[in-house]
């Protein structure tokens, strides 16, 4: 568009068996000549193209994103599964994996992320893809393969119990690493099996990972809860640490 400012779109042979075209568009020129109430229609001079393996991924990738913003998983899910069919000129699942994860997630497509997570971790992607997993199997009800997991990906991140008596903990960071949501997903595997002792060891490595956050303490809160220390529990929910602890609807 920005080469050729005479003309207000590009069009391409569309993919879609039924369709006979797929069209870019200016978005402020659109509006301006178009009115969606009448169902005004415009005339475009357009180039047109064949639009390139690498630009097609860009295109529908682009349009995953936008639905995953807009909490949209049926649309997420529909794209996903059309990029997941392609194999000349688009990226791998390893690249695919951070984003089609969620959506799964939110479909419960189990068995879809179960099988590109195990395929994954066969070839040697294993740290973030075994924290998948684990989460995964933990959705399910799964705990005991779930800690099992866990704690795979935790040995395969090289943290040892003794390396966090170290004086650079406890950790002061802005976001939550990747091992924090690992130790707090393993504490909640625990409090679900009913092992209080283990789940508070979890969840005490967690909050060395992240000081300032409320979710350790407030997985201290679910041990005593379901030990029956209300008294204890109701303490550790006052005290929690963090601005966003109050909002949280866990809390």
């Amino acid at each position: 568009l920005k080469e050729n400012p005479e003309c207000r779109a590009l069009r391409w042979n569309g993919a879609e068996e039924d369709s006979t075209f797929d069209c870019l568009i200016e978005y402020d020129y659109f509006m301006k000549c178009s009115h969606p109430k009448h169902g005004r229609t415009i005339n475009l001079r357009a180039i047109g193209i064949n639009l390139a393996k690498g630009l097609q991924f860009d295109a529908m990738f682009t349009s995953f994103k936008e639905h995953r913003a807009k909490k949209e998983p049926r649309q997420c899910r529909k794209i996903r599964d059309s990029m997941m069919k392609e194999d000349d000129g688009f990226p791998h699942v390893q690249f695919l994996i951070h984003y089609l994860a969620p959506v799964c997630l939110a479909q419960s497509d189990y068995a879809t992320l179960e099988r590109e997570l195990r395929g994954l971790i066969a070839r040697g992607y294993r740290p973030d893809n075994l924290i998948r997993l684990g989460f995964m199997l933990g959705r399910q009800g799964r705990w005991i393969e779930s800690i099992e997991t866990l704690k795979e990906a935790l040995a395969e991140h090289g943290l040892k119990e003794e390396d966090f008596e170290s004086s650079c903990f406890p950790l002061d960071v802005g976001r939550e690493l990747s091992v924090f949501h690992l130790l707090i997903a393993l504490g909640k595997a625990y409090v679900e099996i009913n092992d209080p002792g283990q789940a508070a060891r979890y969840y005490h490595l967690a909050s060395k990972i992240k000081s300032g956050s409320h979710k350790p303490f407030l997985g201290f809160a679910k041990v005593y809860f379901n030990a029956g220390q209300l008294d204890r529990a109701e303490v550790a929910l006052q005290k929690l640490p963090g601005k966003n602890a109050k909002d949280d609807p866990e809390t």
